[in-house]
């Protein structure tokens, strides 16, 4: 299990250090220097507002949903449905 879990971190860092670099230099520079300061500015501020009602919309919900699969693995096709429907009734009511 710790083999396992090491290979997988290591796989992890490894993409990450390969795919964030280029990202970084090459798309988002690129981006950033064709629609200007202020467009890219405008564009960071609403991706940042996202993520603020993504974290509102969550409520917790994926905490427990991956607590509670995790200990009994055979509720994974019930939760999910359930789930799905309960981020759709957030959405709709926000």
């Amino acid at each position: 299990m710790q083999r396992k879990f090491i290979t997988n971190l290591a796989l992890l860092l490894l993409l990450n250090l390969l795919i964030k670099p280029f990202w970084i230099f090459g798309i988002d520079r690129t981006v950033q220097n064709m629609i200007g300061a202020e467009g890219y500015g405008k564009y960071y501020a609403l991706l940042n507002f996202s993520f603020l009602l993504n974290i509102l919309l969550d409520a917790g919900i994926t905490n427990y949903n991956n607590r509670n699969i995790s200990q009994h693995q055979h509720l994974v096709s019930k939760h999910f449905s359930g789930i799905i429907i309960l981020r759709f009734l957030l959405v709709v009511h926000t």
